[in-house]
């Protein structure tokens, strides 16, 4: 599915910043003309901007509106071949269980659960013969951590997604379509804002780790499909403050 043709898409759900941010610009240096979706414009005119020597495309939109979903593929689809699809839109929410609002669950969940499933249909839907999914989920998504139920039922959901929808792609015969679970330990993001009291940061993963992951996978040969990875910090997972 890694060629080097000049009509490569990729589309990279939360492109604004973190993650999403640090794989657009890694998939536009290779070559490929990246579909960058945020719900800020102006995160994603910054983007446009470092990019300098290669090729993105602003999408605003939200990963939970099926028709946002559904306007950033039909570009790609303008655009050349899409082989790519990174789902990296996240949100969080952290404290305990009996403070959580009914608001603060659907965000987490439509964002990071629903936002994903929109994606991945909508690849289905419109990716040919050979693609590469890559869906972000975490180590949360793996084994619970306190003060996170909603974040980690929303990423326990994206590992039971993904690899249902991997058995499904097979069991079709769409063998040249690739599902891959990427979970990430604690990464330098803003997704720790969510906290009062965010941890140190030092010691965790850096975006730029998690997307030179990402272009290892969709740049194996076409026989090959990486189902899982799991990227950790050297020191292990990193405790919350108390």
């Amino acid at each position: 599915m890694y060629d080097d043709s000049d009509d490569r898409v990729a589309i990279v759900t939360g492109a604004g910043r973190g993650i999403g941010r640090a794989t657009a610009l890694a998939l536009s240096k290779a070559g490929f003309t990246v579909v960058a979706m945020a719900r800020t414009d102006t995160d994603l005119v910054t983007l446009c901007d470092e990019a300098l020597d290669g090729t993105v495309v602003m999408h605003v939109g939200s990963v939970t509106h099926d028709r946002d979903v559904h306007m950033a593929f039909k570009t790609a689809s303008v655009l050349g071949d899409l082989s790519v699809v990174v789902n990296a839109a996240g949100s969080a929410w952290f404290g305990p269980t009996t403070d959580c609002g009914l608001d603060d669950w659907r965000s987490v969940v439509q964002t990071n659960l629903t936002g994903t499933f929109f994606c991945c249909r909508e690849a289905l839907r419109t990716m040919g013969d050979t693609g590469h999914i890559i869906n972000i989920a975490s180590v949360a998504g793996h084994q619970g951590l306190p003060n996170s139920a909603a974040y980690c039922a929303s990423k326990w959901g994206v590992v039971g997604l993904t690899k249902s929808l991997a058995a499904e792609v097979r069991a079709s015969g769409r063998h040249g379509i690739h599902f891959t679970l990427l979970s990430p330990g604690s990464t330098d993001t803003p997704l720790w804002d969510a906290l009062d009291d965010s941890p140190d940061t030092a010691d965790m993963l850096q975006p730029d780790d998690v997307a030179n992951a990402i272009l290892s996978i969709v740049t194996q040969p076409p026989n090959i499909s990486v189902d899982e990875m799991m990227l950790m910090p050297a020191k292990g997972i990193l405790p919350f403050k108390r």
